[in-house]
């Protein structure tokens, strides 16, 4: 992977991908050991859920427009899967969302999508393949088995792992057209005999540094406020990625964006951070039961046979 690229995905790439790819540029893992190896898979790892969890939210977005039920594929053990995701969790979401999504002719957001899970026209492995293909180095790895590893182990699968992230990572190319965006305040501005203009204060969620670059733009509709936003550049055509990813500045160790990491009880949700801010349960954040309300209605429209019903028992 050339020099140049690199640079634009630790400062361009969405900051939950670039904030994990960035420790292998650190010293502690420049070298093949233990530590490289962590934040290879651990990459691939954020990689997965960011794409699972777009998908995911485009499914959202279908069902609620079309009425259409979902497929078996996915609505099967839905429920299951969603309360404990794991980096194999995601991949499957990704996989069967694009799926029912491509066979249904929705629009989407990434359009580069389909082609980054289809296989070249040589036959070359897809970028979802080469995260699966990543998956499995993690899967056959537990804690025993990595205390009992040598370190001309550790340099065999940096060597056999580190290609394959860097393929999945080009064939990302195209997030740069695409900005993550936290909108924090809208303001409506009405002149009379003029349409409304609403400005959008906002934080761009991209790059490694948690300064994240604010700004104000005026747009002719709105967006979701308190949310983190993925908005094509060229048309600004964007979808909602909250209650997926959060932008925390109480809730948690330190401000921060979490990810959601499943489910704990009845009525708490489990946040964890990209970086520093450690995790949270939905209860400690203000906006907590917004939280709560938006996944459980994910899980009605996912697990409900007519795709706007009751939750499937």
């Amino acid at each position: 992977m050339k020099e140049r690229y690199i640079r634009e995905v630790v400062s361009s790439f969405p900051y939950p991908i670039a904030k994990n790819f960035v420790k292998l540029r650190t010293d502690e893992c420049l070298e093949s050991g233990p530590m490289r190896l962590k934040y290879i898979l651990a990459t691939g790892e954020a990689i997965s859920r960011f794409l699972g969890m777009v998908i995911l939210c485009q499914v959202r977005r279908h069902l609620e427009e079309s009425g259409q039920a979902p497929p078996r594929s996915l609505s099967a053990d839905f429920r299951q899967r969603f309360s404990k995701p794991t980096w194999g969790t995601w991949i499957h979401f990704a996989r069967e969302g694009l799926k029912f999504l491509t066979e249904a002719g929705a629009p989407l957001l990434l359009e580069e999508l389909p082609s980054f899970f289809a296989r070249g026209k040589g036959g070359e492995i897809s970028g979802g393949e080469t995260l699966e293909l990543l998956l499995t180095v993690r899967n056959a790895l537990n804690h025993e088995h990595i205390k009992a590893m040598r370190p001309h182990e550790f340099e065999q699968l940096c060597d056999e792992t580190f290609p394959k992230l860097e393929q999945a990572l080009e064939g990302l190319e195209f997030l740069l057209d695409y900005d993550l965006t936290f909108f924090s305040r809208i303001e409506v501005h009405k002149r009379r005999l003029k349409a409304a203009k609403f400005v959008h204060r906002y934080k761009r969620i991209a790059g490694i540094s948690d300064d994240f670059y604010g700004g104000r733009e005026k747009l002719d509709f709105y967006m979701d406020s308190d949310s983190l936003i993925l908005m094509r550049n060229s048309d600004r055509a964007h979808l909602s990625l909250t209650p997926f990813y959060v932008y925390e500045e109480k809730a948690g160790k330190a401000p921060d964006v979490f990810y959601y990491n499943g489910l704990a009880g009845a009525t708490r949700a489990v946040y964890s951070a990209c970086a520093q801010g450690g995790s949270f349960e939905s209860p400690d954040s203000l906006r907590g039961d917004e939280y709560r309300e938006d996944l459980d209605h994910v899980l009605v429209l996912v697990t409900s046979p007519e795709g706007k019903g009751e939750v499937a028992p």
